[in-house]
């Protein structure tokens, strides 16, 4: 079903009651992107950003509840009253780290510095001077963006205080979480780093997101503790994926063994790192089945994934998971959404290069994150477009919002990008399977057509496609095949209604060369084997009619 503003307005007010105020912040964020216009979720929000010592930050959303509903008399005592509090400045936001320089800081940043330094040995025997110093640290993690964003001394004291803290965190996870009172604030800062740091600088939120990811993953961390490592985790990658900053024609260097130079690319990478020996650990499965966001999370991913050629194992792992799986076979949402990179003939090559050349300078690659105007569908006739965050523009938007695009996903209009971004999809008379092109490469040339959009399809079914493409055209990687076998597999048996193979087979854009290639693999993986004999049982001869041909066709002998 398309997001509800109140229930995610309802969710942030429950957050916050229960002094969740990450989730609480995430979920008025959500609510705001979605109805701009509701006075309520712009003074949850302003709450959630009081209750973490944003003060301008809170101000700044309760004028925006009062611009929309300036009669409200709890925005107006809500306002008055931060407004009663001392205005944050450059001054006070430095006056802690003044301080903290007294405790020792600069030597914990040398220590941080050598992974051999930094251990539970160390932790243990300075736990004192430790839990002193993350104190103050996990104060500052909390500073205003209002004032962060426009002092680039206070964001490098920032990316600093972001670097200890994650590197401490990353290098002694156990002793951290176990000896170290102040360890659950310091997990809430890193999780807010993780949100705001790519405004600052990309290695701020992907230290936050290394420790977060070790501590989660760690085997002797405190439970209930690393648990919370991974709910933020997740909640911080769905932000990431949601911000459609274009991605510049080089990478980054490389950070955490990260070398993505958007979010929405490096969410894949970090999210993988729970499944990279396959399986995750069972705590962070249940966090994962339990996570209510976890479905869209998926869908996000999978664009990130599939056409922008992410790395792909993260998005397996989730789907192999039964409640991830059950969450994706359950939704009702309809996708009408693909991003196909334009298909080239093989005429023409040098002429193409020429031009790619000439168009790309001073702008972003073909294969940026496009701007998007996307079709409001059934619940309005109105539209809304949002060009990546982070960015100006000139045209019709000149500031982009940095709200989320969350709901647009879910629309079943028509999707149509601008002409800065990809080639549009137009009728669904062409093969699908040419929409996809973006995933097997193509190589300079003129242009052929424009390849049009596969049918909408529920997201189950969606996933289940988008899954089998990459599995059909991703080569030597076993590891991510097998994981795609088993994600299909737990798809196909999640379905409540029973009828998972039905929808697997329906939704298959490429069935004989997935088919064939899915045949050859179960010769030599059981997780292959598996997959193909819950097709071969499938409702309907089709499957079994194709399978036989191949049989046939292999077994003929080979032309002389």
């Amino acid at each position: 079903s398309p997001p509800d503003p109140t229930l995610y307005l309802a969710r942030t007010q429950v957050h916050t009651r229960l002094h969740q105020l990450v989730e609480a912040l995430d979920d008025a964020e959500l609510c705001v992107s979605l109805d701009s216009t509701c006075a309520d979720a712009w003074l949850a929000k302003g709450k959630a950003e009081r209750a973490l010592g944003r003060a301008a930050d809170a101000a700044l959303s309760y004028q925006a509840g009062l611009r929309v509903d300036p009669d409200s008399a709890e925005l107006r005592a809500e306002f008055a009253a931060v407004r009663a509090e001392p205005p944050p400045n450059l001054l006070r936001q430095l006056r802690d780290l003044v301080f903290a320089a007294r405790l020792g800081l600069e030597n914990l940043f040398r220590t941080v510095q050598d992974p051999e330094k930094t251990t539970d040995a160390f932790v243990e025997s300075n736990r004192e001077l430790l839990d002193a110093q993350l104190g103050l640290l996990a104060q500052t993690l909390r500073v205003n963006t209002a004032v962060l964003f426009e002092s680039p001394m206070l964001c490098d004291a920032y990316e600093q205080i972001v670097y200890a803290c994650a590197q401490l965190v990353a290098g002694a996870p156990a002793a951290f979480s176990t000896l170290l009172r102040n360890a659950p604030n310091v997990v809430e800062g890193l999780s807010l780093a993780l949100r705001v740091g790519w405004h600052v600088h990309h290695s701020v939120p992907k230290h936050a997101a290394n420790a977060l990811v070790v501590l989660a993953t760690c085997p002797n961390a405190d439970d209930q503790l690393r648990r919370k490592a991974v709910r933020h985790l997740l909640g911080g990658m769905l932000r990431w994926l949601l911000d459609a900053r274009p991605e510049p024609d080089r990478e980054s260097e490389e950070v955490c063994g990260c070398s993505c130079a958007v979010p929405w690319k490096a969410a894949a990478c970090f999210l993988e790192r729970f499944f990279e020996p396959g399986r995750a650990p069972p705590w962070v499965r249940e966090e994962c089945e339990a996570w209510p966001d976890v479905a869209q999370l998926c869908q996000w991913l999978t664009l990130s994934v599939r056409d922008y050629h992410a790395t792909p194992l993260g998005l397996v792992g989730l789907l192999q998971l039964p409640g991830v799986a059950t969450a994706a076979m359950r939704s009702e949402a309809v996708v009408d959404f693909f991003i196909p990179t334009p298909p080239f003939d093989d005429e023409g090559d040098d002429e193409g290069e020429e031009e790619d050349e000439d168009d790309g300078r001073g702008q972003a690659s073909v294969s940026s994150a496009p701007v998007l105007h996307f079709s409001r569908g059934s619940g309005g006739a109105s539209s809304s477009s949002f060009p990546a965050s982070g960015s100006r523009v000139t045209g019709e938007a000149a500031i982009p919002p940095p709200q989320p695009m969350i709901w647009t996903f879910f629309r079943s209009g028509r999707y149509t990008p601008s002409p800065t971004g990809s080639v549009p999809a137009t009728s669904s008379s062409s093969p699908p399977e040419a929409a996809s092109s973006g995933g097997a490469g193509s190589s300079g040339g003129r242009l052929l057509q424009e390849p049009s959009a596969p049918p909408a399809q529920r997201l189950g079914e969606w996933l289940m496609a988008s899954v089998a493409y990459l599995f059909l055209f991703i080569e030597g990687d076993v590891l991510f095949s097998v994981c795609a076998c088993r994600a299909l597999q737990s798809m196909a048996l999640a379905d409540s209604d029973g009828d998972g193979v039905g929808r697997l087979l329906h939704s298959l854009w490429l069935g004989v060369p997935f088919l064939n290639k899915l045949s050859l693999f179960a010769c030599s993986q059981t997780a292959a084997l598996d997959l193909l004999h819950i097709i071969l049982r499938g409702p309907g001869p089709g499957a079994r009619v194709a399978a036989r041909s191949l049989a046939h066709a292999l077994a003929r002998p080979p032309l002389q």
